[in-house]
C-alpha cells in the first residue's frame, strides 16, 4: 500500500487529495479531498494526518474512518501569530510520532502535546504555560537539538536513521524561549517537568 498527494492548485494556494494505492494492482481509493497541506504521514504506514478548523485530523489508511482527534482538547493549536492571508491558519507545528504509530508529538503555543489516532485525551508532555503563570520570564518549549531522533519519537529525519529503540531516551531535551524576555536555551524534559540547563539572555543555539 502506497499514498500519493496530488496537488490540484496551479495558481493561489495549494490543496492536497490524498489517495491509498495498492502496489500489487494499482487500484487506488480517495481518502481525503481538498485538503490544505501540510498532511503528515505515520512512518508505520497507517495513518494521515491533517490542521483543519482548529483541530488535527486522522485518516486511518487501513479502515477507510476518518476522525477529530483533539475535538476534546480545551487548548488551542492554531498559530495565532500567523499573519498570512489565508484562509485557514496553520498549526503550530508537528514534532513527530512515536513507536509504532502509536500517537504523534505537536505543538500548542508554549508546550509539547501527545495526541493519539484513537481519539483519546490529549497528554501534555511539558510545563511551559505553567511557567508563564508562576515566573515572568516565561518559557516556550520546543523539541530540541534540531528535530532529531529521541528515543521513541520518529521525525523525517529519524525516518532515514537505522538507529531505533523502544524506550525514549532520559533526559529528553527541548528548546526553550521566553516570552517577554526573549532568553533562549535548553531544558531537560522528565515526567512533564521541565528544567532549564541553560537559559540565558543571549541566543542560544545547537
Amino acid at each position: 500500500m502506497a499514498c500519493r498527494i496530488r496537488t490540484n492548485a496551479m495558481f493561489g494556494r495549494d490543496f492536497a487529495d490524498v489517495y491509498k494505492i495498492d502496489l500489487d494492482t494499482g487500484a487506488r481509493a480517495e481518502v481525503a479531498k481538498h485538503l490544505t497541506p501540510p498532511v503528515e504521514f505515520s512512518p508505520g504506514g497507517r495513518y494521515a494526518m491533517n490542521f483543519k478548523e482548529g483541530d488535527f485530523w486522522i485518516y486511518d489508511l487501513e479502515s477507510g474512518a476518518t476522525r477529530n482527534i483533539t475535538k476534546d482538547s480545551k487548548i488551542g493549536f492554531t498559530n495565532q501569530e500567523n499573519d498570512y492571508p489565508v484562509s485557514q491558519k496553520p498549526s503550530y507545528g508537528v514534532a513527530g510520532w512515536t513507536k509504532d504509530d502509536h500517537s504523534a508529538i505537536v505543538y500548542d503555543s508554549y508546550d509539547l502535546w501527545e495526541i493519539f489516532p484513537d481519539g483519546a485525551k490529549p497528554r501534555r508532555l511539558t510545563d511551559g504555560r505553567r511557567r508563564r503563570c508562576a515566573i515572568v520570564t516565561s518559557a516556550r518549549s520546543r523539541y530540541g537539538w534540531g528535530r532529531a531522533w529521541r528515543g521513541a519519537l520518529w521525525t523525517r529525519r529519524a525516518r532515514r536513521s537505522r538507529h531505533r529503540t523502544d524506550r525514549p531516551y532520559q533526559p529528553v531535551y527541548v528548546s526553550l524561549e521566553g516570552r517577554r524576555t526573549k532568553k533562549t536555551g535548553y531544558a531537560t524534559l522528565h515526567d512533564g517537568k521541565t528544567e532549564p540547563r541553560d537559559f540565558l539572555d543571549k541566543g542560544v543555539s545547537g
